[in-house]
């Protein structure tokens, strides 16, 4: 069941007074906060956030063709995930986006380690809703990372009048991740002890800045109808991708980025279609790569043009 409406007003006073929510022991001034959005003009509410970031999953989603991932044409490597899946995974989750604004906006004046508890909480919500609807597969959990960090980073700018930019919200979402511990017995715990590669986790902890910076740059200086695509090439051939390493090893993922590099530099649509087709014979999973991409174009939805 989402959390939405989680900070609706319980525990109230019943004869007027300064109306105040709680959920995991905080205090929240609901009215106030809710006053104090309006007061300054607020035009992405946390419910339009919502809308902008289940587009942005569906956009990375229709992306097509995508190497080492799902998309409108193949399943890629996966046998447990298909198209539907994916989208069954995008409205599970889509509700828990708008809780996580809900959570910077009312949280802001909370310490970074008690607005990461609620998030993560709100996060948990999210991948049970996520399992539920697709049968026990993980389609999208670190995107449910990428973009609950995001989205809480960025109401709790917002909240606290802070100028929202790649720069400051990047050191928020890092903030935001340095409270998440890697869960034990993980892919990424995994992952992390055999190779050295942070994952998904490690990316957090950085504030996502290589992506809200170069690749939000990038994104917006490419044209053309495979933009996105070219930006996950670009991704791919940058990012040291978990998923890629634990399910082919390191030989392979490493192999994966060279092939990337190779394909973003001298773009062309069937030698993309090919390399889908050696990913797939490979078993090689660009999740994490993936993930990358549905943040920025979230960021590119969200951030004013410099």
């Amino acid at each position: 069941m989402p959390l939405v409406g989680i900070f609706c007003c319980e525990n109230r006073p019943k004869s007027g007074g300064l109306q105040k929510a709680t959920k995991y022991g905080i205090i929240m001034d609901t009215i106030g906060v809710i006053r104090a959005y309006a007061r300054k003009g607020g035009n992405v509410n946390p419910f339009d956030m919502g809308v902008l970031a289940k587009k942005a999953m569906l956009a990375a989603l229709d992306t097509t063709p995508k190497p080492g991932l799902v998309d409108r044409e193949t399943a890629g490597p996966h046998t447990d995930m298909d198209y539907s899946t994916m989208q069954k995974a995008i409205e599970a989750v889509a509700p828990h986006m708008v809780t996580f604004g809900q959570t910077g906006l009312f949280l802001a004046d909370k310490t970074d380690e008690q607005v990461s508890h609620v998030m993560q909480e709100v996060g948990r919500a999210a991948l049970a809703d996520m399992y539920q609807a697709t049968g026990g597969v993980n389609a999208l959990k670190g995107t449910v990372l990428a973009l609950g960090l995001y989205i809480t980073a960025y109401y709790r700018l917002y909240r606290k009048g802070v100028e929202i930019d790649s720069t400051s919200l990047s050191a928020q979402i890092s903030a935001l991740a340095q409270g998440i511990e890697r869960e034990r017995d993980s892919h990424g715990a995994w992952v992390a002890e055999s190779y050295q590669v942070e994952g998904a986790l490690g990316e957090a902890r950085c504030g996502y800045a290589r992506w809200l910076t170069e690749g939000l740059w990038l994104y917006r200086k490419l044209e053309g109808e495979h933009r996105r695509l070219r930006l996950l090439l670009y991704i791919m051939s940058q990012l040291k991708d978990s998923c890629a390493y634990y399910r082919a090893g390191a030989e392979l993922a490493e192999n994966a980025r060279t092939i990337a590099k190779y394909l973003y530099e001298h773009f062309d649509i069937e030698d993309v279609r090919t390399a889908d087709r050696y990913f797939e014979r490979c078993h090689l999973s660009m999740g994490g790569s993936g993930d990358m991409l549905a943040l920025v174009l979230l960021a590119d939805l969200t951030l004013q043009r410099e």
